[in-house]
């Protein structure tokens, strides 16, 4: 689980992985409500950008290797 297993370091622990997940789930949501409601206002080219966005969720998402770090140190 953790490196520094004390009972209060876990609980801070899942508190703030409940917080990025709750942060993930609304920017998610308002992202799609954005992006319906663009469609709704473009009809003429809502085909053409529902289809570029199928694509580019289909080639997935792609990281370079500097976009991550790794913490050292102790507890």
């Amino acid at each position: 689980m953790l490196a520094c297993g004390t009972p209060d370091a876990v609980d801070r622990y899942r508190q703030a992985k409940q917080a990025a997940a709750r942060t993930v789930l609304e920017a998610k949501t308002r992202v799609w409500e954005e992006f319906g409601e663009a469609m709704e206002e473009d009809y003429r080219s809502a085909s053409k950008r529902f289809w570029q966005t199928v694509r580019r969720l289909r080639r997935g998402k792609q990281y370079s290797a500097n976009m991550f770090t790794v913490r050292v140190g102790s507890c």
